[in-house]
């Protein structure tokens, strides 16, 4: 992970206290809205945090009228790969970049905040 300016922390390990779940978005292009980072610390994974995180991405991105949501991914991020297809994600197209290889995933949310694919029905988001 790239460092911010001294000003900022980004990443977890970087704070005092311990930052179990982590997001980061923006928007990206017009009518898509970018998920730049997600991560769970391991000994949290398989409980339900990075479902939750998605799920707050799709309600920030439908609220700001923005109806994709595009993300990238290791490919050998195996389980990164099976929450993103769980949620409606498919892959897009690969992409390089700094010498990594990447695929590219998006997902289209329908008016009500729910994504277009009927395997992920996003429920409401209940924070932790």
């Amino acid at each position: 992970m790239e460092k911010l300016p001294k000003l900022y922390k980004s990443d977890a390990k970087d704070y005092q206290r311990k930052v179990v779940p982590m997001l980061k978005t923006k928007e990206a292009e017009p009518g898509e809205y970018y998920i730049d980072s997600l991560a769970v610390y391991p000994q949290y994974r398989a409980c339900g945090i990075g479902s939750k995180l998605l799920k707050a991405a799709a309600l920030k991105s439908h609220k700001l009228g923005i109806s994709k949501i595009s993300l990238i991914v290791k490919p050998e991020n195996k389980g990164a790969l099976k929450l993103y297809k769980k949620h409606g994600y498919s892959v897009r197209g690969k992409l390089k970049q700094a010498g990594t290889n990447f695929l590219s995933m998006v997902n289209l949310i329908n008016p009500t905040g729910k994504s277009s694919s009927k395997k992920a029905l996003f429920s409401k988001l209940l924070l932790f």
